[in-house]
């Protein structure tokens, strides 16, 4: 199968100059810049791509490892006017479709909960969004990337490279320059999600990140920060403070 690769720039990593002239690091982008140039390929080049089954089939696998978990989030969120203010979040993934529980901690001691096809209570504007909770809750109650493309929409049968940072991404339901379709991105090398793209019924576009799988506390079963985007602007910025693996 063949698939394009996103369109993307290379930039000067380092402006320190030796000898008159610019340092630039070497770095994944570049070297997929000269990839494609001494292949004498186009500047939006083809490259070679799994099979979609392939890629969802290793990325639910990688899922499989957190299901169960439960983790400890801090960092800000916005409000509707745009305000930021500090929050703590617990959420609890248990396994199946209705295992996922979000306790919130907000200012001047204001709380907030929900749990899935359960009670809500407390100030309800502490509470991440109904779009964020289904993402977390397919992808870590019930492992299912299968469960988050229908919910969303996500395309199966399209898929194409990009890069996010320095990471190739595998871009399942979107060609290049297709930001208005439901995507989902898994990292090439681990098979991580990193992206989940898709626009609300009132056409914002809508983005949740999921950076840093590396190291502890989450030891790769969980990603070390969570950004909600939407509309252009961050709606949460959240970092992993504890983790708690299941086993």
């Amino acid at each position: 199968m063949r698939g394009r690769l996103h369109d993307f720039e290379a930039e000067p990593v380092d402006a320190d100059r030796v000898h008159g002239r610019r340092i630039f690091a070497v770095n994944r982008r570049t070297a997929l810049i000269a990839l494609l140039g001494v292949a004498g390929l186009p500047r939006e080049g083809r490259a070679y791509l799994l099979p979609q089954a392939d890629v969802l089939r290793r990325a639910q696998r990688r899922l499989g490892r957190g299901q169960g978990l439960q983790v400890g989030l801090v960092g800000l969120a916005r409000a509707d006017d745009g305000a930021p203010f500090a929050v703590s979040e617990r959420w609890i993934f248990g396994a199946g479709a209705h295992g996922v529980r979000v306790d919130v901690h907000g200012p001047d001691g204001r709380l907030a909960h929900w749990q899935k096809d359960g009670a809500e209570g407390g100030d309800a504007a502490l509470l991440p969004d109904e779009a964020e909770r289904h993402i977390l809750g397919a992808l870590f109650a019930q492992a299912s990337l299968e469960a988050l493309c229908t919910g969303l929409g996500v395309d199966r049968r399209v898929s194409s490279l990009a890069l996010q940072g320095e990471r190739v991404a595998y871009v399942i339901g979107a060609q290049a320059r297709q930001p208005e379709r439901p995507q989902v991105w898994i990292d090439q090398d681990d098979f991580a999600v990193l992206r989940v793209r898709f626009r609300r019924q009132s056409g914002a576009p809508y983005e949740l990140r999921l950076d840093d799988w590396i190291g502890p506390p989450g030891d790769g079963a969980f990603p070390q920060r969570l950004q909600v985007i939407e509309g252009g602007h961050w709606r949460r910025r959240l970092a992993l403070d504890q983790a708690r693996l299941p086993g």
